[in-house]
């Protein structure tokens, strides 16, 4: 029995330079948002600095709402149909990688 897959590729419409990014929250009230681009429909994500909040249904990310991104845990892939938007769960900066793909 074969088994069910999804293969992901870069975003034909998006420039290869906009396709990974990084950006920076400084605190829990520095709240960034990445702009989703074109046909994506997936990103994977990490966090290379400290822990952070993460929403993609356009809502303010904070310790209520939103998930919890671990610093250097293995990276996520997230289905996404909205820009995503994150803030660093604690006082100083965290680092978050996206690689935008459809």
């Amino acid at each position: 029995m074969s088994r069910p897959y999804t293969v992901y590729t870069l975003p034909s419409d998006t420039s290869l330079a906009n396709c990974q990014v990084q950006a920076t929250s400084g605190n829990t009230g520095d709240v960034q948002t990445l702009a989703k681009p074109g046909r994506a429909t997936a990103a994977l994500v990490c966090v290379r600095t400290n822990d952070c909040y993460l929403t993609v249904n356009g809502t303010t990310p904070s310790s209520s709402n939103g998930l919890p991104i671990i610093a250097g845990a293995t990276a996520l892939l997230i289905m996404v149909g909205a820009d995503i938007k994150f803030a660093s769960s604690a006082g100083s900066n965290s680092v978050l990688n996206v690689l935008w793909l459809e």
